[in-house]
C-alpha cells in the first residue's frame, strides 16, 4: 500500500512539475518524420527554456544528489553517461513534497533503458504506467527504500530528453544482522538470522546476503512441523530448494558449508546446483567451499526427491561476496 501511495503522489507531482519546467517543443514521439541521430551527428544540448531554474553541470551531479537526498549516501547511485550537459536542482512546493530534478539528453532509447537496467542491478524495483502519449513513466524504489524516483524518456524533434525526479524514501528500517568484512555468516545453530517464516518458505538475512529455503516438492513443511528442525541443525529435506543471494551490486565469491557430522556428502551428492560448473573443495570431513564459475549474485541448490534420498543437516553457511564491479 505504501508503494502504491508513493506512485499516486509521484503521478500528481509529475503532472504538476511538467507545468513548472515545460518543454518548448511538443512531444513528437508518434511522428514518423523524425529520425534518430547517427553516430556522426552531434547531440544538441537542452534548450534554455526547458531548464529554467536548474544548474548546469558537465557531469552527473552526484554530489548535489547526495546533498539533497538524506538517504542516498547509503547506496551507490550509478551515474548516467551523456554527451551533453546535465541540469539539476530542487523543484519546490508541489503537494508539499519537494523533489530533486536532473535533466539531460541521450542518443537513443537504448541508452535510457540500459541505465534503467543498471539501476535494477543496484536493486531498484520499477513499476510503470503510460502517459497521455502512451509512453511509459517509470517509478523506482531502492531495495531498502533509501531513494525513490520518477523517470521518463521524452522524444522531441528527433532527440531523447531524460527527466529524473528523485525523492527520499523512508530509509532502511532493517535492524537485523549485517555482514562484516564482506562475509555474511548464517549460523544455523540459532534462529537469530530468520527474518520471515512460512511452512513453504523460510528466509534468513545477514544483509546484503540472504538464504531462503523453499518447500519445493518435499512432503514436509520447511523445518518440519512447527519448525522444530529449522535450526541446530537445519534439516533440508528431499525436494527442498535452497537459494543463496546477495544484493545485485555484489557477486558471490564463495560459500562455506559446515554440515552436521556425516551429512556433508549427503548435501553435496544428493542435490543439484544452478551452476553446473560450480567448484567444490572439501576442506574437512564435514566442511566444503563452493565457488561459482561465473560472476553471479545468486546460487540455487535443489535436493533430489527420489526413493532413497532423505534429509541432510547443516550447521553453518558463510557467504563471502565482493563488489560486482571488482576486478
Amino acid at each position: 500500500m505504501k508503494y502504491k501511495i508513493m506512485i499516486l503522489a509521484l503521478s500528481l507531482i509529475a503532472i504538476l512539475a511538467s507545468c513548472n519546467i515545460a518543454p518548448s517543443d511538443s512531444d513528437d514521439s508518434s511522428s514518423s518524420s523524425t529520425t534518430d541521430l547517427t553516430s556522426s551527428d552531434d547531440l544538441p544540448p537542452l534548450n534554455d527554456p526547458d531548464v529554467q531554474g536548474l544548474t548546469p553541470s558537465d557531469t552527473w551531479p552526484q554530489a548535489a544528489i547526495d546533498k539533497n537526498l538524506t538517504y542516498s549516501t547509503n547506496i551507490d547511485m550509478p551515474a548516467l553517461e551523456s554527451e551533453v550537459r546535465f541540469h539539476y536542482g530542487v523543484v519546490y512546493n508541489y503537494l508539499e513534497l519537494d523533489f530533486f530534478r536532473v535533466m539531460t539528453r541521450v542518443r537513443s532509447e537504448s541508452d535510457f533503458l540500459d541505465y534503467k537496467s543498471t539501476l535494477e542491478l543496484y536493486d531498484f524495483a520499477f513499476e510503470s504506467e503510460l502517459d497521455e502519449n502512451k509512453k511509459p513513466i517509470y517509478y523506482g524504489q531502492s531495495m531498502y527504500d533509501d531513494v525513490r524516483l520518477y523517470m521518463q524518456l521524452i522524444r522531441k524533434s528527433g532527440n531523447y530528453e531524460v527527466n529524473f525526479d528523485f525523492f527520499d524514501g523512508e530509509g532502511d528500517k532493517y535492524t537485523g544482522l549485517r555482514a562484516e568484512g564482506n562475509v555474511a555468516l548464517f549460523d544455523l545453530t540459532t534462529k537469530e538470522a530468520i527474518s520471515s517464516k512460512k511452512p513453504d518458505r523460510v528466509k534468513w538475512e545477514v544483509r546484503p546476503a540472504s538464504l531462503v529455503v523453499l518447500k519445493g516438492s518435499a512432503g514436509y513443511p520447511v523445518g518440519g512441523d512447527n519448525y522444530q528442525f529449522i535450526s541446530n541443525p537445519l534439516r533440508i529435506y528431499a525436494g527442498n530448494i535452497v537459494k543463496f543471494s546477495v544484493s545485485q551490486s555484489y557477486r558471490i565469491s564463495e560459500i562455506y558449508v559446515l554440515a552436521a557430522s556425516g551429512y556433508l556428502d549427503k548435501f553435496l551428492d544428493e542435490g543439484t546446483f544452478s551452476d553446473n560448473n560450480l567448484g567444490i573443495n572439501k576442506t574437512g570431513v564435514d566442511s566444503a567451499i563452493l565457488t561459482p564459475s561465473q560472476r553471479t549474485s545468486n546460487l540455487d541448490y535443489e535436493r533430489f526427491n527420489v526413493t532413497g534420498i532423505g534429509q541432510t543437516r547443516i550447521l553453518k553457511f558463510k557467504v563471502t561476496f565482493e563488489s560486482y564491479n571488482a576486478n
